[in-house]
């Protein structure tokens, strides 16, 4: 006859058996927004990201299919006619302002739908970014804070220094330190996620004289480096860079510096790199 502790001992193994082997309930979440938008598709990517890791299922629909959504993202006054027919006023806040969003919060019954409203594309990518962190930090959507938010500044830029063609020798080695990295597109991608998380809507670009890692002048081929197929690397790299910081409503802005020319159009015509205003740099600079 076994002792009563080794029974009360299995009757817990079977207890924990039955609750590691039972999968936890999956719940369907639906999202309603305009799927044509790469802000929104880039934005509710993430907030789907969210959802799954709470063992909910992302459902995506667009915005002409809303019936029973339960979350619904609008883009501007002419979309709001899509916000449910509940006490929700269907009319623009006036308190949103460029940029800036507001998370309302429906019930009708049992239903629950959250909404996200802002008057144009980007406040609905930043929306839909803070209810991702609000589902990253409470329990489910029922826990969402209602709330207005509006940028400070129109203009929120990080100011970024470039490895080449870097305004102090690029013999320095700390100058070179960071070059590959700069060339790495995920690199990229993790930066521009990091400043639409954080309503960043500008990223400036410096260096002395960046053109020559972009295209090769017509009247002076000399003043590019590059052989046609690292030209080609780097164009690909510059076009995917660009695109994304659009896709999180990011304004991309290159900054030079004058007067610079390239050091192999310095070599071949004998001017100097910087501060040369003879008539062969101002017909390059002009080009």
């Amino acid at each position: 006859m076994k002792s009563p502790l080794a029974l009360y001992d299995k009757i817990l193994l079977v207890i924990a058996a039955y609750f590691v082997t039972i999968p936890p309930v999956q719940a369907d979440v639906s999202i309603a927004y305009r799927t044509d938008s790469i802000q929104l598709n880039f934005a509710v990517s993430r907030l789907a990201d969210a959802l799954r890791k709470t063992n909910e299922t992302p459902l995506l629909y667009d915005l002409a299919d809303l019936s029973n959504k339960d979350i619904i993202i609008v883009a501007g006054e002419e979309e709001t006619v899509f916000l449910p027919d509940t006490h929700i006023d269907k009319s623009m806040n006036p308190l949103i302002k460029q940029e800036g969003f507001q998370i309302r919060i429906s019930r009708s019954g049992d239903k629950f739908t959250t909404c996200i409203v802002a008057r144009d594309e980007t406040g609905a990518m930043y929306g839909t970014l803070d209810l991702t962190e609000q589902l990253r930090m409470k329990n489910g959507l029922r826990e969402v804070e209602e709330k207005v938010t509006n940028p400070h500044f129109a203009f929120r830029a990080i100011k970024f220094n470039l490895p080449w063609s870097s305004y102090r020798p690029n013999e320095n080695p700390a100058m070179n330190l960071h070059t590959q990295t700069c060339r790495d597109l995920n690199f990229w991608r993790s930066f521009l996620d990091m400043m639409a998380e954080n309503h960043f809507n500008v990223l400036s670009l410096w260096n002395l004289h960046p053109f020559t890692y972009m295209i090769r002048p017509e009247n002076f081929p000399e003043a590019c480096p590059f052989s046609d197929r690292e030209l080609a690397q780097w164009q690909r790299f510059w076009r995917r860079l660009f695109s994304m910081a659009k896709e999180r409503g990011i304004e991309t802005y290159i900054v030079n510096w004058n007067i610079v020319v390239s050091p192999e159009f310095a070599q071949t015509h004998g001017v100097k790199e910087r501060n040369d205003t003879s008539e062969i740099v101002r017909q390059y600079s002009r080009q």
